[in-house]
């Protein structure tokens, strides 16, 4: 892949999880103990020795089929910020934009859903025949 603006070639790690019920433990801390094990995987694999250059972005998406008590439907990311607290120090964007994690609750499709949700909730969650889930689709993504 080429990076438009510098057209650097990158390699990136996509990651999507299917999550189909709600876990007792905190999904959040699971997607970014699974993103730190996709990145540091890379070593002896993706780079050798100490050429930590050479580490290939993470992207993690989790599309979750359930919505814990009292949320909705949302889409969440979660990505490094550089924030120098004293001084003037800073590091350019590459060297720890690493990763990013994306948290994507699929609830009921209601008339504040977000389209991409009322899609995803569409193809995912409803109970429809696949005859009538496509009707549905055409109906209302493809007039």
């Amino acid at each position: 892949m080429k990076v438009p603006t510098s057209g650097k070639r990158v390699k990136i790690i996509i990651n999507v999880e299917a999550q189909r019920s709600n876990p007792t433990y905190n999904l959040t801390q699971r997607a970014f103990f699974y993103m730190s094990r996709l990145l540091s995987s890379q070593k002896e694999r993706d780079f050798v020795g100490e050429n930590y250059d050479d580490i290939c972005k993470v992207y993690t998406v989790w599309l979750c089929f359930y919505l814990p008590k009292g949320q909705t439907s949302s889409i969440t990311h979660y990505r490094p910020q550089e924030i120098c607290e004293v001084g003037d120090f800073h590091e350019s964007k590459e060297h720890y934009d690493l990763f990013d994690i994306t948290l994507v609750h699929i609830g009921h499709d209601d008339e504040k859903t977000d389209t991409l949700l009322k899609f995803l909730y569409l193809v995912f969650m409803s109970r429809l025949s696949d005859e009538e889930r496509e009707a549905r689709l055409k109906k209302k993504f493809w007039n």
